[in-house]
């Protein structure tokens, strides 16, 4: 173990060194930078677009480009509402049906057998419920989003 710290004070030491010597050539790279600037600073802000073609391929390139972005947030935003409305449907259309088509005896039977389960295994059904709630969700999002 001494050798082992050893090699990493030597190497931290290395490193201090490579680093203090970046630091004192920092002048020199500045320098570079600023005559690089100075040297091709009409290229760089104003001669970038003299040529009209130059200028219309960059703009087809750029209108492209929005064009894909748009694409994409839409796909993105589809992919959460179909997500949302698969989630919806799953959670709340049977009780919905039920109570619409079976009325209110029906609803009260299936109220009636979710408080048993609740109260045969109470820590089963609260993680029955929210993987019920959840799982459908995070999956139609999930496909939903691989679709588009």
């Amino acid at each position: 173990t001494n050798r082992k710290d050893q090699h990493e004070q030597l190497d931290r030491l290395q490193y201090d060194r490579q680093v203090e010597m970046e630091r004192q050539n920092e002048g020199k790279y500045l320098k570079l930078i600023t005559d690089l600037i100075k040297e091709k600073k009409g290229v760089i802000f104003n001669d970038a677009f003299d040529d009209n073609t130059q200028r219309q391929n960059y703009f087809a390139e750029m209108e492209t480009l929005k064009k894909l972005m748009k694409v994409e947030r839409d796909a993105f935003t589809g992919g959460i509402l179909l997500g949302s409305l698969a989630f919806m449907s799953v959670r709340f259309l049977p009780r919905i049906a039920i109570r619409h088509l079976g009325g209110t005896t029906k609803m009260r039977r299936l109220n009636n057998l979710d408080n048993a389960a609740t109260r045969k295994d109470p820590s089963k059904a609260f993680f029955k419920k929210t993987g019920g709630e959840f799982s459908p969700f995070m999956i139609s999002t999930y496909l939903s989003l691989k679709i588009s």
